[in-house]
């Protein structure tokens, strides 16, 4: 004979009620006003006045119902009876009902950061006899019980502390009607988080009330799917969405963060071969437009903002001649005009606004060797000095504003081997010191500035062509380099984006044997690489440029069969990071 599903589980008087209860965890600030979360994990994409490509909202929901539920009870020697084929759940101190739910977190994507949660199931009886009144959620940390095996002799224990409790208060006569429960406590996200960050990617919880009260739940074998017990996720996570293509295909060019926050991409090379033409991005509108080209068709040349607005650029290549022309472009007027040449030509050099505003030129190839010369240039008189020559020649090196104010210069190539060694400038003394030498040779590698002062140089090339995924961190009160988390992917012609929060990633770029669309993250904190979210199309030779809000704009490229790419597209970190 089946069991009812309204009978009493009170040897005084039948039970009576419903209710819904609801666990809501609340644990970053609630979403804007007039947004509203996407439910079962789509991301939603919001028009803006101000930005018509679409804007990342960075929460994100997902529902989900358990995997598995029941109910346990000592009942009139039921200890050894299992309930999970039935469609009701139970809570009560009476024959010490305890009520059993298990969640798969598999479906939220990798890396996700648990903002809420809340848990909820229909009641749809019960009855208040006094006493404790709250139901109390706790963790269970075993995954491994079978619902349709779990009895009260064989239940799982939980573990810790109540993770919040609601409170429903029902009136002694029977009832039979859903009616809603809620409560919320931040304790429940960490726990949630942990699940989705553990390999099984479960959690399971026990619902206890220590009480003289009982109510009944529908399980998730009711047919009615929606008073099966929820578990509704809001998290935030990394996103890439595709971004306007730009006006011509483009590669080995420049990327430079305007006053006004446009981009300007300037040179490099199209489908026909290398280019003087110059585009600007508007994040504001996410459209481009054209602006006048430079004068010269250059690769491999330095794109630096000036303090007056404009963006000066120096030397290059093209088709294989290096030049030492520079020129200057007027955000106003969106002209270029003439300025004043390097006195030697320069390929794959450093341009490095100082403290006092004045700008390095550092080493680069002259078009037969690596330089070791230097010079620098005065913004106000638009005129060059000679500066002092670096210890080696380098060229594909990287250089780095100091928070003293010094510059570290690292790596980079001869013309004749790859280098391991590093020198520093000092503005105050006019000269260079060499500094603690890398334990990898790194040639074409990336380099940025930490928040703590620290210098991470990243992957490039070794002796050979050889890519080395080896990445290593400098400190300039030591002068020593030590080595932190390699790249799992060892990466060329990639590049860097500093994130506001400090995360740093790596983009794109080969391996030597393929291009790819992989990213990764950078934590200083734990000095480790971890995937992030891969750009919708494999990309070297590309350039990524930090926004003013925070998103990463990443420009054109070159494909798997060295196509120079129109394509854009644009990163939004997870919320907080």
């Amino acid at each position: 004979m089946p069991v009812s599903r309204y009978s009493a589980t009170s040897r005084w008087r039948p039970l009576g009620v419903s209710a819904v209860l609801s666990l809501v965890v609340a644990g970053c600030e609630p979403l804007a006003a007039g947004d509203s979360p996407v439910s079962e994990a789509s991301p939603r994409y919001t028009p803006s006045a101000q930005r018509p490509q679409p804007l990342i909202t960075h929460d994100f929901v997902q529902v989900l119902e358990p995997e598995a539920d029941t109910h346990v009870k000592t009942g009139f020697y039921e200890e050894g009876t299992n309930f999970g084929a039935h469609d009701y759940l139970e809570v009560s101190v009476w024959f010490q009902m305890e009520t059993y739910l298990r969640f798969n977190l598999g479906s939220l994507p990798a890396g996700v950061k648990i903002r809420s949660v809340k848990l909820s199931a229909t009641a749809f009886q019960g009855y208040s006899a006094g006493g404790d009144g709250n139901v109390y959620t706790y963790l269970v940390p075993d995954n491994s019980w079978g619902e349709y095996t779990l009895t009260w002799n064989n239940r799982l224990p939980s573990s810790g502390g109540p993770l919040g409790s609601w409170f429903i208060w029902y009136p002694s006569a029977s009832t039979i009607e859903d009616r809603p429960g809620v409560n919320a406590d931040p304790s429940l996200v960490p726990v949630v988080q942990s699940a989705s960050d553990a390999s099984d990617r479960r959690i399971s919880f026990l619902l206890r009330n220590p009480g003289y009260y009982t109510t009944k739940y529908h399980s998730r074998e009711v047919a009615d799917a929606t008073r099966r017990p929820k578990l509704e996720v809001t998290y935030t996570h990394d996103v890439w969405v595709n971004a306007s293509p730009a006006p011509t295909a483009r590669t080995k060019h420049s990327a430079t963060l305007l006053a006004d926050g446009r981009v300007l991409v300037a040179g490099g090379a199209d489908h026909v071969g290398w280019t003087a033409s110059a585009a600007l991005y508007s994040p504001s509108t996410g459209t481009w437009t054209p602006t006048a080209s430079m004068s010269a068709k250059r690769n491999g040349h330095g794109a630096t903002p000036l303090s007056s607005g404009a963006v000066f650029v120096t030397g290059g290549q093209d088709n294989g001649v290096t030049t030492s022309s520079t020129e200057r472009y007027d955000v106003t007027t969106g002209s270029w005009s003439a300025a004043a040449p390097m006195s030697v030509p320069r390929f794959r050099h450093t341009v490095t606004t100082l403290g006092d505003g004045r700008l390095l030129a550092a080493g680069g190839f002259d078009g037969t060797t690596g330089l070791t010369s230097t010079e620098l240039y005065e913004p106000a008189s638009g005129t060059w000095a000679p500066g002092p020559s670096m210890s080696t020649r380098r060229f594909g090196h990287t250089a780095t504003l100091l928070p003293d104010g010094r510059v570290l210069v690292a790596g980079g190539h001869t013309g004749g081997q790859a280098l391991a060694t590093a020198e520093v400038y000092d503005p105050a003394t006019n000269g260079w010191t060499l500094t603690g030498t890398m334990s990898s040779r790194h040639f074409g590698h990336a380099a940025t500035l930490l928040p703590d002062g620290r210098v991470l140089a990243v992957s490039g090339l070794t002796p050979g062509g050889v890519v080395t995924p080896i990445s290593e961190l400098y400190n300039p009160a030591t002068g020593t380099w030590t080595a932190t988390g390699s790249l799992a992917t060892a990466r060329n012609e990639f590049t860097l984006a500093m994130l506001p929060s400090g995360r740093v990633l790596a983009l794109g770029g080969t391996d030597g044997s393929a291009v790819t669309s992989t990213v990764e993250s950078y934590d200083m904190a734990t000095g480790s690489w971890t995937q992030a979210p891969p750009m919708s199309t494999a990309r070297r030779n590309l350039s990524a440029t930090v926004l003013p809000d925070g998103l990463v704009l990443a420009i054109g490229g070159q494909d798997a069969t060295a196509m120079a790419l129109t394509s854009a597209e644009l990163f939004t970190p997870a919320t907080g990071t």
